[in-house]
């Protein structure tokens, strides 16, 4: 019987880059994705770490020179030596006398992974043009039907989806859930198996939380499928982030307002508001907590903290208001940073109602902000909002849900929201702000539902309405705002109105819109062309029957429209079919 012996050393002639397997082998199908994510898996291991076939980036696949010889002899790269002696202790004894064997001194490494991988790839199209089943994977994980959710305030109800064609697995999935604060695992908070029959919306009731925290979760799942038994692997990890668990013992900052006392009821103008502060050297997170009296855009170092709009939303804000959190780590840096938001009346103070009356929850639009810096030392400290921020009316001259927004240039502070302020803002225009009284008690995280721009739609078409009005039609029904694109000269305003119908004429159709005055204007302060959108306001832009935008504004030139549709994140729409008897409503 023929004896070949491959030392240890030939069997660390081996190494394959990270790289290359995922390159090579992750696209081959299930298997070759199983075992790529296999050897991540277990690369994340104390055991790997201590291992002697990892180094750097690297593994050495040290099984495979003996299926690499059945291969290929490699007949040229072992020397024939007489068979060692295994002593009593497993050790090797070289005693001279027995038979002589083949020990292999080298192997062809690049001869074996590529046979590997062309394998792979061979196997992988077989199973595609046989439409066999294939290895189930888990490929997403959400939290409350959020993906990536940020404020959340109990312990989620985790859910999944598995991707593979194996028939039977939903009834009979059995999952496990993981909960750390790091992406490796290596300390869990939270390790359960469902055997409730739930193969998902599993909610993790176990879990304790804590304020201002980011978890790291991971699901995988067993299931009896039609192919047999199955064991996905691990998910790839995903996160959510909590907020202030308890507002009423842990909100300290203050309510500040850039609003004039005496002038403040009769008002919709926004203001703006900001602080400088400062971050020591060794962030390790950053949480901002975010709300205000009526609508607010935040604003870090001058970069707008979130894609959110129209925050924080309509409430009975007597009863509760929302706060935002935002993770905003890689908003700052060492030493002096800014803070700023601009605020309009929104649904709080402007004019509201069948009766259209004003300051129906209050008169005067205040921010506030608790920000959390976290230190790699564990240490915390807070940015809040006070008496020393600084406040000033801001280019939005009026904003109302109901009559839209009108913006002047000529007020536009460049760089208002940084620590380099141009030297030539107007001395005096900032102003010390005054605190408004809010109980903290009320205050409540928003996790989910949070608006944004989801579309943006471009004007499907242009005419001239009988009555000589230029309409704009995006030919579709939405709620949102209109960007424009226009040239101007200093002063001139360029105008929109939009409503939602043309009557029986062919023109713009307004009087099922009362009073509502639904426009935008922008007041050019130089000569320029400008890209402009409002920002605290909505508009009905329903268009599906011939619905429009129209233009009169006989000053300058429109280059561009587009609408941009808002609506809460959504899983879009989906199609089902159900087999048997009809589902009873």
């Amino acid at each position: 019987m023929p004896v070949w012996q491959v030392p240890k050393n030939v069997y660390e002639m081996m190494p394959v880059s990270m790289a290359e397997l995922e390159y090579r082998v992750r696209p081959q199908g299930a298997v070759g994705r199983y075992l790529f994510d296999q050897l991540v898996a277990y690369s994340q291991t104390p055991e790997s770490r201590a291992s002697a076939f990892r180094t750097g980036e690297s593994w050495v696949l040290g099984d495979n020179p003996a299926p690499g010889l059945l291969l290929y002899e490699h007949r040229f790269q072992f020397d024939w030596v007489p068979a060692p002696y295994v002593t009593a202790d497993q050790t090797y004894a070289a005693i001279g006398r027995n038979r002589p064997i083949r020990v292999y001194k080298g192997i062809d490494s690049r001869l074996i992974l590529d046979d590997l991988y062309a394998k792979l790839a061979l196997f992988a199209q077989y199973m595609a043009q046989k439409g066999e089943w294939t290895m189930l994977t888990v490929t997403g994980l959400w939290f409350d039907h959020e993906r990536t959710p940020v404020g959340r305030t109990i312990p989620p109800m985790f859910g999944w989806q598995l991707e593979g064609n194996c028939r039977n697995h939903p009834p009979d999935a059995v999952p496990a859930c993981n909960v750390a604060l790091t992406p490796d695992f290596a300390a869990l908070l939270y390790d359960e198996t469902c055997e409730t029959g739930n193969s998902t919306a599993v909610h993790a009731a176990g879990l304790t939380l804590q304020s201002l925290q980011k978890y790291y979760a991971r699901v995988q799942v067993w299931a009896d499928t039609a192919a047999g038994p199955q064991q996905t692997l691990w998910s790839e990890p995903a996160v959510f982030i909590t907020a202030l668990l308890d507002p009423a013992a842990e909100w300290r900052a203050e309510f500040v307002s850039a609003e004039s006392p005496e002038t403040c009821r009769k008002s919709s103008a926004g203001t703006m508001v900001r602080a400088a502060f400062t971050v020591k050297p060794g962030l390790r997170a950053a949480y901002a907590c975010t709300t205000a009296l009526g609508l607010y855009n935040v604003y870090l170092n001058g970069q707008k903290v979130s894609t959110d709009e129209m925050t924080p939303g309509w409430t009975s804000y007597n009863r509760r208001l929302l706060y935002q959190t935002y993770e905003v780590t890689a908003m700052l840096h060492p030493g002096l940073n800014m803070a700023g938001a601009m605020l309009g009346a929104g649904w709080y103070k402007g004019v509201m109602g069948l009766t259209r009356s004003r300051n129906n929850y209050g008169d005067t639009t205040a921010f506030a902000m608790q920000l959390t810096l976290v230190y790699a030392d564990g240490t915390r400290e807070t940015v809040n909002t006070g008496p020393a921020w600084q406040g000033t009316k801001a280019p939005v001259i009026f904003s109302e849900i109901y009559h839209g927004e009108a913006y002047d240039a000529a007020l536009e502070l460049p760089h208002w929201a940084e620590c380099e302020t141009p030297e030539n803002t107007p001395a005096g225009r900032w102003h010390a702000v005054h605190t408004v009284p809010y109980p903290a008690a009320k205050l409540a995280a928003q996790a989910a539902g949070k608006v944004c721009v989801q579309q943006r739609i471009p004007a499907q078409r242009v005419f001239t309405a009988p009555d000589g009005s230029t309409v704009v039609d995006f030919g579709q029904n939405m709620a949102g705002r209109v960007e424009i694109t226009v040239q101007g000269t200093a002063g001139q305003v360029a105008e929109l109105r939009c409503f939602e119908e043309l009557d029986a004429d062919g023109n713009p159709y307004l009087a099922n819109l009362r009073k509502a005055r639904t426009t935008m204007q922008y007041t050019f302060a130089r000569s320029q062309t400008v890209t402009w959108q409002p920002q605290f306001t909505l508009y009905g832009i329903p268009l599906c029957a011939g619905g429009a935008v129209a233009g009169k504004t006989g000053t300058g030139q429109f280059y561009r429209l587009r609408a941009a549709q808002r609506h809460a994140a959504g899983g879009g729409v989906y199609l089902f079919r159900t087999a048997g008897e009809p589902v009873e409503p």
